[in-house]
């Protein structure tokens, strides 16, 4: 599901949750929305 916190991060990848998270502001409100930083 796209609400899961759970992703697979292969070998070598750096990617984090606040990379892959589509609810950016409930879980980071501190941080500008994506679609404001375009």
């Amino acid at each position: 599901m796209a609400d899961d916190e759970i992703w697979i991060r292969f070998k070598g990848e750096t990617l984090t949750h606040r990379d892959v998270c589509l609810r950016i502001d409930l879980y980071y409100p501190e941080e500008p929305i994506r679609s404001e930083l375009q």
